[in-house]
């Protein structure tokens, strides 16, 4: 059964809304980026790396665009778990333990009509496989390796993004595995032929949203010079940014401030923008408050709350309220049609 997108009314005081989207938000690039994440969906749920002329076409035109470009494709190592299937990661058999590949974004430019490059795109899909689902639920704070004193984040989106082929993870002396989804990007972004002198957009949708805060962080921390401009735009963020409260434990000292990887993202990444559906669960998750045996976590959106753009679209189910094609979606194309905030 299709749920059709429909408004509801946010029963918010007037005092504490407004109708115009914030300072630097484009509403038309912000939905070519929505769009673009949905084709990474597509992408996977086809079991293939390549978006078809035909997709890449029917991408909306923003920022002047005339067309669009894949350079790359972007991938993740998936463990095969007793949840998984060939209808979970699409491959023709899953035998527990073993580890695959799985497409989870694409890196694209922009073109104008000469085929000169406008802007480039880091676009990242959402939880798709058993293994990501794992992930998403080990919610314990974890020091954010990639870059100098910037804070701790959710371990689980932190180890999507930089375990490796194989299952290899992060270590002390290998903060970047080799093939890991960090190790990818940055080798992309950094090489000759990246469009250096051009503005990169980050964007993700739930998982994706939260990688793309770790993206954004790690590629302004150590590939600044490879991009004119970098803005962030997710949709549906979990919260990412992390930390204990219980400093009478042993654990490094450097988790402690659940609120560090916020402060430095939102300073070294200002241009960044989280849409939020205040009908969904996931931008509210972790709790703001966890508590793991005696030890208490907090979690807390990287993004500035001035930086939110909020609707309402209640479509039944906790799914349908979160989902990218249904409800985002729907809602980025009305915005940038014209619609207020």
């Amino acid at each position: 059964m299709t749920t059709t997108f429909a408004f509801n009314t946010l029963l918010q005081p007037a005092s504490t809304t407004i109708q115009s989207a914030p300072s630097g938000f484009d509403p038309q690039v912000a939905f070519f980026l929505a769009s673009a994440t949905a084709a990474v969906v597509q992408l996977f749920a086809q079991g293939s790396t390549t978006l078809s002329p035909a997709m890449l076409a029917a991408l909306p035109l923003a920022g002047g665009a005339a067309s669009y470009q894949q350079l790359a494709t972007l991938s993740t190592s998936e463990e095969l778990g007793l949840g998984s299937s060939p209808a979970t990661t699409t491959q023709p058999s899953s035998t527990p333990g073993e580890f695959m590949q799985t497409t989870i974004g694409v890196a694209l430019q922009a073109l104008d009509s000469s085929q000169n490059p406008l802007f480039t795109v880091i676009a990242l899909r959402g939880t798709q496989t058993y293994s990501e689902w794992v992930n998403d639920l080990t919610a314990i704070p974890q020091g954010f390796a990639l870059a100098f004193n910037v804070g701790s984040v959710h371990s689980g989106f932190y180890t999507v993004y930089t375990t490796g082929p194989n299952g290899l993870a992060a270590s002390p002396g290998q903060a970047r595995p080799p093939g890991s989804l960090a190790a990818q990007i940055l080798s992309l972004v950094t090489a000759s032929s990246w469009p250096s002198k051009v503005p990169l957009f980050v964007t993700g949708h739930s998982l994706g949203a939260a990688l793309a805060e770790l993206c954004a962080m790690d590629l302004v921390s150590n590939a600044q010079s490879h991009f004119s401009s970098l803005t962030m735009i997710n949709f549906a963020p979990p919260r990412v940014s992390a930390g204990f409260l219980d400093q009478g434990s042993t654990l490094p000292a450097d988790l402690y401030d659940p609120t560090k990887f916020m402060t430095n993202f939102q300073a070294k990444v200002p241009s960044s923008y989280s849409v939020v559906n205040a009908a969904d669960l996931v931008p509210v998750l972790p709790p703001t408050l966890g508590k793991a045996s005696a030890i208490q976590i907090e979690f807390f959106p990287a993004v500035a709350a001035s930086n939110v753009i909020m609707y309402c679209a209640q479509l039944g189910t906790i799914g349908n309220n979160h989902e990218l094609t249904l409800n985002y979606l729907p809602y980025m194309a009305a915005l940038a049609a014209g619609f207020s905030t």
